[in-house]
Parts: structure tokens; sequence; C-alpha cells
């Protein structure tokens, strides 16, 4: 690899020793090894840092404005604002994390510790979106087909207990989801042993299940509901219901790409992460590192635009 016209010898004097029986190839992996190494400070990687911000500037806005009618109403609310205002200052956390996140990335600071709590804590974020979807969604099924149930026994304290549920299924699914990703990026880091086959593939597929069945569940009750009024709602309300089906289709989608992405590339993660192997091994993987980096940033994009425009419809 030394004889490449595009090898550094200062950042790359790693894999000088390195070859392959494809000469042709040879060159061509460190062009995908600086493209990757340089991702994080590329021009795609400040479209998040943009979106997020107009995402983070609705959600603080509709979160201040739902805190002053709270409070004119005397802490008193309709029970879907609930659900509302849980998604939205989720989406603020999860915002400031996931600018955490890009910055530890820009500066080249993730380790087994770092990756495992950022992880946590955006997994767990993201799952309580989903299960405050999950949650709003079945309050506007239960009022719609059992209006009776909806008006004489379920009350505020009821969803607010619902509410804290969700918290803490969503910590202990990102705890779960952040030790499988940790470990699989971080393999001779890990105090923890979780095989590939037997540990991380039953872990990912579970919780792929879970998210996929979650979303679908949401859909067919939006439909639901959709057809029980039909001939009882305006066309704005119709398009409001329409509308949050559209929000809730966009944001399962990276969700499920990413994780489709992730299982289909495993064993090399797995080898891009273990020091033990050889840099030699590593770097065979390259490609699928610069695949990952790019599809899991327009993941990002399209969720943060799902988040931003949640508010403004509500409003």
């Amino acid at each position: 690899f030394s004889s490449c016209s595009n090898f550094d010898s200062v950042q790359d004097f790693e894999y000088a020793n390195c070859s392959y029986t494809d000469s042709m190839r040879n060159c061509t992996l460190f062009d995908e090894l600086h493209i990757a190494r340089l991702f994080g400070t590329s021009a795609m990687i400040f479209v998040p840092k943009i979106v997020s911000f107009l995402t983070l500037s609705f959600n603080l806005f509709y979160g201040v404005i739902l805190f002053l009618s709270w409070k004119r109403n005397g802490f008193r609310c309709k029970k879907t604002n609930v659900f509302l205002a849980s998604r939205s200052y989720s989406s603020i956390i999860t915002i400031g994390i996931l600018n955490v996140a890009l910055f530890v990335w820009l500066h080249g600071q993730f380790t087994f510790f770092s990756t495992s709590v950022l992880l946590s804590l955006l997994t767990a974020d993201i799952m309580l979106i989903m299960g405050s979807n999950f949650a709003h969604t079945l309050l506007l099924y239960r009022a719609v087909v059992h209006p009776f149930f909806y008006s004489s026994y379920l009350t505020l304290s009821h969803l607010i207990a619902v509410g804290i549920i969700l918290v803490l299924l969503a910590i202990i699914q990102g705890g779960l989801i952040d030790v499988a990703f940790s470990i699989l990026l971080f393999p001779s880091s890990s105090t923890i042993d979780c095989p590939i086959e037997t540990c991380q593939y039953p872990m990912i597929a579970f919780t792929f299940f879970v998210i996929v069945g979650g979303y679908l569940l949401i859909l067919a009750m939006y439909v639901t509901v959709m057809w029980k009024l039909q001939e009882k709602i305006d066309k704005a309300a119709k398009l409001t219901l329409h509308a949050s089906l559209f929000l809730v289709s966009f944001t399962a989608l990276p969700v499920a790409a990413i994780f489709i992405a992730t299982a289909a590339n495993f064993h090399q993660l797995a080898a891009l992460g273990d020091n033990s192997l050889s840099p030699c091994s590593r770097l065979e993987h390259m490609k699928v590192l610069l695949f990952l980096e790019k599809i899991i940033t327009i993941d990002i994009i399209v969720w943060l635009v799902g988040r931003a425009l949640e508010p403004i419809l509500a409003i």
C-alpha cells in the first residue's frame, strides 16, 4: 500500500505493509478509507445540524405554547396533550443528544463508554417517542370507538401513569440495544460477552419486530379511526388525521432502514471495531462503514424533518 499515490505516511502508516491479490483494488481501499475518515467534516454532515436546529426551534416553541396554555388553564389540559407534550419534549432531548453525538464524531472521541452512553440515551428517547405515538393513537381510537369509556373512566392521572410506564420501558429497551451495538462496534473493549449469532442477532431481530409491529399497529388504528369518522368529521379534521398518519409512516422508515442496514452488515461492523484483528482486516470493510455513515445521516435528516412537522401540524 505504501506505493499508492494516495498513501499518507502519517495517517496511514499502520496499513503500509498490507497488500491484496487484487492490485487494482489496493489503492481504491485507501480512497474509501480517506472518505470515511473525512466524512464527519464533509458538507453532508452539516445538513443534519441545520435541520436539527430548525426542528429544535419548532419543538421548543410548541413546548412553550403548551406550557403557557396549561398555566393559563390551571394546569388542566386535554388528554391528547399529554402525549403531544411528551413527544415534543422527548424530541428536544433527542436532538440535544444527536448534536452531542455529532460533536463527538467530528472530534473522533468515540469509545465503548461514550458510544454506550449516547446510544442508550438516544435509543431510549426514540423508543419513548414511538411509545407516545402508540399511546396517543390508542387514546384517539378509544375516544372514537369507545366514547363512553373515554369520557367516564379515563382520567389525566391514568395517562400520566401510562407516560411513566412508557419512560421506564424506553429506558430498558434503550439499554438493551445500547449493549448490543456497543459490543458490536467495540468487541475487544467490552466486558460483556455477546456473540453475534447467539446474542446480537436475536436482540436486533426482536427490537426490529417490536418497532415495526408497533408502527403497523399504529397505522391500523389510524385507518380504523378514519373509517369510523369518515361521515362525522369535517375536511379540516380529516386533513389532520391524514397528516398524522403520514408523519407516523414517515418517521418509521428511517428506524427500519437503520436496523436492516445494520443487521445485513453485522460481521463487517464487528471487524471494524475489533482491535484484535489486524489493520489490514479492518481496511477491507471500509466500504461498509462509508455506506452506513451515509444511510444513517440520511435517516437522521428524514427523522428530524418528521419531528419538525409534528409541532407545526399540532399548532
